[in-house]
């Protein structure tokens, strides 16, 4: 006995001690030499030995950081540009092995074989160069000497875990990220140059924040975020354009916690070039989120994400709607279809704004049902009593209604959505696709349908389905103008945004109850995106209009008390502007579909098991 209780002994200390251990990541805001090589490598040298001999494992540090980024064209920049591996990575092997660190760089780099120019990053280790990426979505200053990425989306796997490169606008796309995350990346170093124009530039309406758009991806992917940036000023003599960095470096793990962040630089208020530190517990690298991407997805349902639809796209919209939603939410009785419609007249009648779309929270009639028991008991057809008493309030108040409910057909049970125009008419319905959580025998709908109607073109999600990233990119694709979300939301998943007020041109006034999902959604959609949440009872309440370009106040999301019942009423205008920096039509037409692929594939297919391949693209 006591042999056997020493070998039991043995074996659960080889595996404590085999247990990953955590350990220190550092972002490094490094500010380049414009116009220079030479001079920036010792740059890069020292910032990378500080972060080493701080203890940090991986060190991640901006884009193009070896020479500047505002370049007007591939001859300008054609004197500084480096091979990967070439000078840098040369420089910086010695280093990676002496401290055991790993070190993630932007790199300007000249393919010696085709001499084109890429907009590239590369991977450094203990035992040398490891591999590269190149950018995939470039942006218009990019596009003046960069040719777009080849690489697809490589993830590299290292003793800290699986590391994948992302460079600045490209966490514009969704699918930048999520590839990754699908091919089973455990942290994302992500390179940029994240930059602002002083408003007195010609191209200063197009000015955006990269580094602020990344701030609220990593509880959706399920990875940790490591994001760095510069903070200083650069001016091109030759195009006479002077830029500002945003600084704003930060840590993220994959629960969508910040972890580190340094301070936003403005062109008033420069912040000086900072390097932050954070601990990585690789026990995080198995989280809710990735495990939602890994085993709740379904790929059958995507293959438009293969689809290039422009420069002409028939389901685009081409008129933009005025919208007066009225997002309705209270706290449920559960199971007294009776006292919650008497609830929805009552919030009705006190609203007294225009309105023409009405969006009630998640099985309204009802609230979600606990077991089988009451779902068999509260279902009904598509045609039954519930969905009638919803086409009279939409003949009384002149609106389109989006109502979820259980339906019940044949012995199969749906959770749906029915949307019904203001004369009554059932537009579509729409049944829930994906199940995360729930235990209750649902069947799954098979088909993600865009209604149009006379406020443009709708698509809805229902519940924690949000939490597919894969739904927005579609409806993207499909062209959704709004996506309507009824929710019946306790915090399971997702939380408040948490970005830094600094780096918005027009702070939140809600921030806290910001939840980070359903403002990616209305991000990465570039849709109009409408929640109606149950409140009280465990319930969040925070129904909302999240909008396209909320970084510069086109416009804040408007959010709706956490604690009480209430109607919120919105207004906005379908469509983004033209003489925004994005809107969908932009982002439609720079998406890259050839690289969408692994999205599509069945996660149990030869094919699949191919591309997870680290050796292939």
């Amino acid at each position: 006995m006591r042999i056997l209780f020493a070998c039991l002994c043995f074996l659960f200390s080889l595996h404590v001690f085999a247990d990953p251990q955590p350990f220190l990541v550092a972002s490094v805001e490094v500010n380049p030499h414009f116009m220079a090589f030479d001079s920036n490598l010792p740059l890069v040298k020292n910032a990378v030995i500080q972060a080493a001999e701080h203890g940090a494992k991986l060190i991640v540090l901006p884009e193009t950081v070896t020479t500047g980024y505002i370049y007007k064209d591939r001859t300008q920049i054609n004197p500084y540009l480096d091979t990967i591996p070439g000078k840098t990575t040369k420089m910086l092997e010695p280093i990676a092995k002496q401290y055991h660190v790993y070190i993630a760089l932007g790199i300007a780099e000249e393919d010696p074989e085709t001499h084109l120019a890429y907009n590239a990053a590369a991977l450094i280790g203990p035992d040398g160069y490891i591999g590269k990426y190149r950018k995939n979505q470039l942006n218009s200053s990019d596009t003046r000497w960069a040719s777009r990425g080849d690489l697809g989306y490589p993830v590299f796997d290292t003793e800290l875990g699986k590391i994948a490169l992302v460079i600045c606008y490209d966490d514009v796309y969704l699918q930048s990220l999520e590839v990754p995350a699908l091919r089973g990346a455990n942290m994302i170093a992500y390179i940029t140059s994240s930059d602002r124009l002083p408003s007195n530039e010609k191209a200063a309406s197009h000015n955006h924040s990269t580094i602020a758009n990344i701030t609220s991806d990593a509880g959706w992917i399920g990875t940790y975020i490591i994001a760095s940036n510069r903070t200083n000023s650069e001016t091109n003599s030759l195009t006479g354009v002077t830029t500002h960095y945003d600084g704003y470096a930060s840590i993220w793990d994959p629960n969508g916690h910040l972890l580190a962040q340094a301070p936003v630089s403005s062109i008033d208020h420069p912040a000086p070039a900072e390097t932050i530190y954070a601990q990585v517990d690789p026990k995080n690298f198995n989280n809710p989120a990735q495990n939602v991407i890994q085993n709740n997805r379904r790929p059958e349902l995507y293959g438009v994400l293969n689809l290039y639809r422009e420069p002409v796209d028939p389901n685009a919209s081409t008129q933009s709607h005025s919208v007066h939603a009225l997002l309705l939410q209270y706290s449920p009785v559960l199971g007294d279809k009776a006292a919650n419609l008497a609830q929805i007249k009552k919030l009705l009648k006190a609203n007294t704004a225009p309105v023409n779309l009405i969006v009630l929270p998640e099985d309204a009639l009802t609230g979600p049902a606990n077991n089988a028991t009451q779902l068999t008991a509260e279902a009904e057809s598509s045609h039954g009593a519930s969905v009638q008493a919803m086409i009279k309030l939409a003949q009384e108040h002149h609106s389109m209604i989006v109502y979820s409910f259980y339906e019940k057909q044949s012995s199969q049970f749906y959770n749906t959505a029915v949307l019904i125009n203001a004369q009554g008419k059932l537009i579509g319905s729409y049944r829930q696709s994906h199940k995360i959580a729930s235990s209750l025998p649902l069947s799954l709908g098979n088909q993600l349908p865009v209604f149009n109607t006379s406020l443009g073109r709708i698509a809805i999600m229902l519940g924690d389905e949000v939490r597919i990233p894969d739904l927005t990119q579609v409806y993207a694709v499909e062209r959704a103008d709004i996506i309507v979300i009824p929710s019946a939301w306790k915090g399971e998943y997702a939380g408040p945004l948490a970005i830094d007020p600094a780096i918005l041109v027009k702070p939140f006034q809600k921030m806290s109850n910001t939840m980070f999902m359903w403002y990616d959604i209305a991000k990465y959609a570039q849709a109009y995106t409408l929640v109606a949440n149950f409140v009280g009872q465990g319930y969040k309440g925070d129904s909302a209009l999240y909008s396209l370009i909320p970084i510069q106040g086109y416009y804040p999301p408007e959010v709706a008390s956490s604690t009480m019942p209430q109607g919120l009423a919105v207004h906005f205008n379908t469509l983004g502007q033209t003489n925004w920096w994005l809107n969908q039509n932009q982002l439609i037409i720079g998406r890259r579909a050839d690289l969408s692929l692994p999205l599509t594939l069945d996660q149990n297919s030869h094919a699949f098991q191919i591309w997870l391949n680290p050796s292939s693209s």
